[in-house]
């Protein structure tokens, strides 16, 4: 168990290091391309679907880990919590929607939450990282985020080289979370059935009622990690949230 914990938590900082060290130059070219008030617009539409996709987690991974290994059919206990985000997404995607058509008068801005906004749909699929990381096998997560990370940086690049907009380039961060989900999706099902896939309305009403606490710790850390972007947007000017946007990103 400790050599195979230790692999794992190689694979976790072996992914976690290339993949900052890739998008630290993506974020340098982008905000050299696209100008500091567009990267400011960028980088509030990116904490405004970050916001959202913490808050459709509903605080559930450690529940899912901790079913993962409790149960001796957790496929099934998976396919309910997949469900329960899966419904929860929709409804932040909903809100995040009506909220930005009401509050944000910015144009580029408003698109570009728009075109975020739709990673939110992706988030369930968060389920089957949550399942390897349980299992110690992060390799997977890690391999599902590099291939994302690889391809979406080669393809920002050239559209940087090409000169398109700001919105085409936002769209390659979707196609990241398509591959990523897809990878994850792959590594799962290429060695399990599909048997026990059935909704139980019993694990959703457990899984809400033991998760509600985390959710609110999950919240209180979403708001003390993306304050300081809302605020600035709110007080000062897409190009300061821009500036310190890229600075903040690159430091960490």
């Amino acid at each position: 168990m400790n050599v195979l914990a230790l692999k794992n938590f190689s694979w976790m900082s072996f992914g976690q290091v290339f993949i900052n060290i890739l998008r630290a130059f993506v974020i340098i070219a982008i905000a050299r391309y696209v100008g500091v008030e567009n990267y400011g617009a960028l980088s509030f539409a990116i904490v405004a679907s970050s916001i959202a996709k913490i808050a459709t987690t509903l605080g559930m991974q450690n529940i899912i880990i901790r079913g993962v290994l409790e149960r001796t059919k957790p496929k099934n206990f998976l396919f309910n919590a997949f469900l329960l985000q899966v419904f929860s997404a929709f409804v932040f995607f909903i809100l995040v929607i009506v909220i930005t058509g009401i509050y944000i008068d910015d144009h580029i801005t408003k698109v570009l939450i728009y075109i975020f906004s739709i990673s939110i749909l992706f988030q369930p699929f968060q389920v089957i990282a949550y399942y390897f990381e349980a299992k110690l096998e992060q390799r997977f997560v890690t391999m599902s985020l590099i291939s994302a990370t690889v391809i979406g940086s080669v393809l920002k690049f050239l559209l940087i080289y090409f000169e398109q907009g700001i919105e085409i380039i936002s769209s390659i961060y979707l196609l990241e979370y398509l591959i990523s989900a897809f990878v994850l999706c792959y590594y799962y099902f290429s060695k399990r059935n599909l048997e026990l896939l059935r909704f139980d309305l019993t694990i959703v009403k457990n899984i809400i009622k033991d998760s509600w606490p985390y959710f609110f710790g999950a919240f209180a850390v979403m708001l003390y990690t993306y304050t300081d972007i809302v605020m600035i947007r709110h007080f000062l000017t897409l190009s300061d949230v821009g500036s310190y946007s890229a600075a903040a990103r690159i430091s960490d």
